[in-house]
């Protein structure tokens, strides 16, 4: 029975163990993961503290960076406190200076003043008497005048019985020079008078700064308005007439560019085109009704002439296209413009102003440029200028020159 009771108390110390033994590794297995959470917390806590310290050392830094900026702005600070002192300083010694020589000059003024006092009497005195010899000199040459005249008169009546011209006979005649009028500036119109300009035939021509000389063809006659090809050139007119010699004036300045044209037509380049208003003198030759205006817009690959919104005529840039400045005479060339799209498509047109036809044929010619294409009007020099190319046809067309 004792036995039984001591395995009895041997079990329940046993199972009293077991439980034990449960309840330490559950405690122990607690602890572990308690210990394994501290240690994730630490490695967390020494994170935050690298952090910390990193941005603390770039913290440092940022200061540091700021206090070299503050030191060099303080230099430069005092730098430019020390210029302005020193410039005042300056400013000080100059005021200094204007003063003393004001007063130097106010002293001299003076010291001219006394002079001029003490002089003023003698020099009336002069004056005075040599007011009246001026006039005992006046009365002289006056009463020699009248002597001459009397001397003259007489050798009129003589020259008129001796009759030294007959009246059969006719008398020397010299030509009196040519005259050149209008400034030479674009927009003005240029014009040769005196001279034998009655049935005469004249020619324009530019003159180069090295004296080479350029027909312009079609400029035959007495009134020329200068284009911007001629800008930078002296302009010349050579007139001959029946019976006399060939005469020649020419410009004493270069023809000059009108002011503001050239940003006017950088601005219009900008904006990729403009459109001026113009009117239809002639389309190949044969005169249009004046009433109508059109619209000429030149654009940076090609050219429209358009009515109402709607495009009559257009023509991409091409090495055939000619344009140039109305070479005709009258107060209307500086505003005439000649415009050959194609060979058998030529316009005469008349644009609001002369500045209006100069800036289109700028622009004209800047975009053509633009694509590889220099573009002038008919020269003498150019076989175009007397014959177009071929027709689709095949025949010969003769291209006008801008002297309408």
């Amino acid at each position: 029975k004792r036995k039984e009771e001591m395995q009895s108390m041997k079990a329940a110390l046993e199972d009293q163990h077991q439980g034990k033994v449960v309840l330490l590794e559950q405690e122990v297995t607690v602890a572990r993961e308690r210990a394994s959470s501290l240690e994730r917390e630490l490695a967390a806590v020494e994170e935050t503290v690298g952090a910390e310290k990193e941005a603390r050392a770039a913290l440092e830094q940022r200061i540091e960076l700021a206090k070299d900026a503050e030191r060099k702005a303080q230099t430069e600070a005092e730098k430019l406190q020390e210029a302005a002192q020193e410039e005042i300083r300056s400013e000080r010694r100059n005021s200094q200076v204007i003063q003393e020589k004001a007063e130097k000059y106010a002293k001299e003024v003076n010291d001219a003043r006394r002079i001029q006092d003490l002089h003023n009497a003698s020099e009336q005195k002069q004056m005075n008497e040599d007011l009246t010899t001026a006039r005992a000199e006046l009365d002289a040459l006056k009463q020699e005048l009248e002597s001459k005249k009397r001397e003259c008169k007489t050798m009129r009546r003589q020259m008129t019985d001796l009759s030294v011209f007959a009246d059969d006979e006719p008398k020397p005649s010299t030509p009196t020079p040519l005259m050149l009028s209008g400034e030479p500036v674009l927009g003005q119109t240029l014009r040769v008078s005196g001279g034998n300009t009655t049935n005469c035939v004249a020619q324009w021509h530019r003159v180069s700064s090295d004296g080479n000389t350029d027909i312009i063809a079609g400029a035959t006659r007495v009134q020329y308005a200068p284009e911007p090809r001629d800008v930078g050139y002296l302009l010349g007119c050579n007139v001959s007439s029946p019976g006399g010699k060939p005469q020649m004036a020419t410009t004493e300045k270069f023809i000059e560019m009108s002011p503001g044209l050239t940003d006017y037509v950088n601005t219009l380049m900008a904006r990729g085109g403009g459109e001026f208003n113009v009117v239809i003198v002639q389309l190949n030759g044969a005169m249009q009704d004046r009433r109508s205006v059109y619209q000429l817009e030149v654009l940076s690959s090609k050219l429209k002439i358009k009515r109402n919104g709607r495009t009559k005529y257009k023509e991409n840039y091409h090495p055939r296209m000619q344009v140039c400045g109305a070479r005709g005479g009258g107060d209307a060339a500086a505003q005439g413009l000649f415009l050959a799209l194609t060979p058998s498509l030529v316009f005469m047109l008349a644009s609001e102003s002369s500045r209006e036809r100069n800036a289109a044929i700028m622009l004209i010619r800047k975009f053509s440029q633009q694509n590889g294409i220099f573009l002038k009007g008919p020269e003498s020099s150019s076989p175009s200028a007397t014959t177009a190319a071929s027709k689709t046809t095949g025949g010969e067309e003769k291209e006008p020159l801008p002297d309408q």
